[in-house]
């Protein structure tokens, strides 16, 4: 980081399950440490972090209110599960830089989807798997997407235009699921589930695939985290992200038909 002027940390395992649940605070807290020590060391004079809008509240929390950056932080024990738990954590090693001096500016993107390139996330993995794969059923919830390169655009604008030691949400429109199942089938023709199934069913779901992942050491379709942090569709207060990073998500409708469209593509 010598005689870099600004930071951008993006790195993190953002998977929802992992066979050894220990590499999620070993990347995302612990690593995020080394990063705010090497800023430290090396002089940055800001930091650009990117963190998740899963943190902000405890997934347990039935509050239908949008979410904002001055809402109190919940407990950790309102983490759903090991990533929520890590980036917690991660997001508290920020906090704590942000008062020893050095100027961080934390992110919190909801689900950023995109066309997959050498890496895809899990979210576009979701898209793909309806694509190609499609489950029987689906569970009746809702998702806040928000398109990645969008979210990359923010990235930089904070890093140039957001007030010293600031934070901000990243969020779009909040769609229900099986809206975003009939985009995917109007733009691939592909039959999608039309059966959907309540959260418990879903839970149970989520239970037995993590104890056969176990052994498996292949991810389940939905992790029981997965599931936990679907249970309350959020809104989300996106009017200082708006006034500071000039952010203007599109229709949800927009990201997916992209990311839907880059997917057939490539495969």
């Amino acid at each position: 980081m010598a005689g870099r002027d600004q930071v951008f940390h993006l790195a993190a395992n953002a998977r929802l399950w992992a066979r050894d649940p220990a590499i999620f605070d070993a990347i995302n807290h612990q690593g995020t440490k080394r990063v705010i020590k090497a800023a430290k060391k090396a002089g940055v004079s800001r930091l650009v972090a990117t963190s998740t809008a899963l943190i902000l509240r405890d997934w347990r929390d039935r509050d239908p209110s949008p979410i904002a950056e001055t809402d109190p932080k919940p407990a950790l024990q309102g983490m759903a599960g090991p990533y929520s738990r890590s980036k917690w954590h991660a997001d508290e090693a920020l906090r704590r830089a942000m008062g020893d001096g050095l100027d961080v500016v934390v992110l919190y993107p909801t689900v950023p989807i995109g066309p997959p390139d050498n890496f895809i996330t899990e979210p576009t993995e979701m898209l793909k798997g309806f694509l190609f794969n499609p489950p029987p059923a689906y569970l009746k919830t809702a998702l806040n997407l928000i398109d990645v390169a969008q979210t990359a655009q923010a990235l930089r604008i904070a890093a140039e235009k957001a007030p010293t030691n600031s934070r901000f949400i990243l969020a779009g429109e909040t769609i229900e699921f099986q809206d975003l199942l009939a985009i995917l089938h109007h733009i691939s023709n592909k039959a999608m589930p039309r059966i959907s199934i309540p959260w418990w069913v879903a839970s149970l779901a989520g239970q037995s695939g993590d104890w056969a992942a176990r052994f498996t050491g292949k991810a389940p379709a939905a992790s029981v985290e997965a599931v936990k942090v679907a249970k309350h569709p959020r809104r989300f207060d996106i009017q200082q992200a708006q006034t500071c990073l000039d952010w203007a998500p599109p229709p949800a409708k927009e990201a997916i038909t992209r990311t839907a469209k880059a997917i057939l593509s490539h495969s």
